[in-house]
């Protein structure tokens, strides 16, 4: 089992890859917290079934927008979560190669950077997600021929 992973941080949901394994977790970007404490109560799944409950004061927070993370914290908070779920607490800091939108500023770049050190992870890269998907569909990034990738997320196209 690698201890590398690859994380596409999108506005609709999250993704993991582990090397080796394959996508490791899949759920969507929403982050359950206590209204009164600001407790990160659940995250993905979890977070749509715990909103609205018995005391009500758990609340629905979408720390990305149009792609661009609006909520360093709570992105923070969540990454730790995610890194949870995925089992590298019982690791050395894994290497972590992050997906980014291609015009992110270089504020929002190293914010995502940040939030992926402070979760957890270690030798943070970041790569566009048209690139990764254009390296993930096999294409020929190397050679001198055009090809043309759309990459359609919730929010944002490339």
């Amino acid at each position: 089992m690698g201890r590398d992973l690859a994380i596409d941080l999108g506005t609709a949901n999250t993704l993991v890859y582990r090397q080796g394994e394959g996508i490791v977790f899949d759920q969507p970007t929403v982050v359950a917290m206590n209204a009164s404490s600001g407790k990160v109560e659940a995250m993905g799944d979890q977070a749509w079934k715990m909103i609205g409950g018995r005391s009500g004061s758990v609340v629905a927070v979408r720390p990305l927008r149009h792609g661009v993370m609006t909520e360093f914290d709570v992105t923070q908070r969540m990454l730790e979560v995610v890194m949870r779920r995925v089992g590298t607490v019982r690791f050395p800091k894994p290497r972590v190669l992050a997906c980014i939108s291609s015009d992110s500023s270089e504020v929002e770049r190293r914010a995502v950077e940040e939030a992926v050190r402070f979760a957890g992870g270690r030798g943070v890269v970041l790569v566009e997600e048209s690139l990764a998907a254009t390296i993930g569909a096999g294409l020929p990034i190397h050679e001198p021929i055009g090809n043309l990738f759309f990459v359609n997320g919730a929010a944002t196209t490339e």
